[in-house]
């Protein structure tokens, strides 16, 4: 099964002037945007439950619309100097807080950026995660979760039928 992704090219290969597109993006069962980091166990959160369902995309430093249409209105981004002691709570959260560990990789953007408005001294920080056959990624907190709609929501581990999915997906991998 292939990612969504809102871009026509890889992660890899992204710039900041690609964020634009996100401006028609709705925050949904594959997207996600965060204005600014969030604590570890949050993102633990948000990255199981992408892993548990179909994949998807975090953004931080992305500022949703407020209102009916939840879009990126705004590209403030997340001081450079944060960046690394963002992406290294992003290694302990998976670490401290989902068993097992899903994947995900990450790409940086650094402003200025005109076209979208990332200040200089800014940077919006993607984590893509895609959909695990290593299911369920149990959080630290005891729960099972899965992004549903523009959330992550809780499964508890006596969720038989939701176990049961999770772990014939694991079965079905080949691994």
């Amino acid at each position: 099964m292939k990612i969504y992704s809102p871009f026509n090219k890889d992660l890899s290969d992204l710039e900041a002037c690609d964020l634009a597109l996100l401006g028609n993006v709705h925050e949904s069962w594959y997207v996600e945007y965060k204005r600014e980091a969030i604590a570890q166990k949050r993102l633990a959160k948000a990255i199981s439950a992408f892993a548990n369902t179909y994949g998807g995309w975090l953004f931080i430093g992305v500022q949703e619309a407020d209102g009916v249409e939840p879009v990126a209105e705004g590209f403030p981004g997340i001081p450079v100097g944060e960046v690394s002691g963002l992406l290294q709570s992003l290694r302990q959260a998976v670490d401290r807080h989902l068993q097992p560990t899903p994947h995900y990789d990450t790409k940086v953007l650094h402003g200025p950026n005109v076209e979208i408005g990332l200040p200089d001294g800014k940077s919006v920080v993607i984590v893509r995660i895609p959909r695990s056959f290593q299911t369920p990624h149990v959080h630290s907190d005891g729960r099972i979760y899965l992004r549903v709609a523009d959330g992550a929501e809780p499964k508890h581990e006596n969720d038989r039928h939701i176990l049961d999915q999770l772990w014939r997906r694991s079965e079905n991998s080949g691994s």
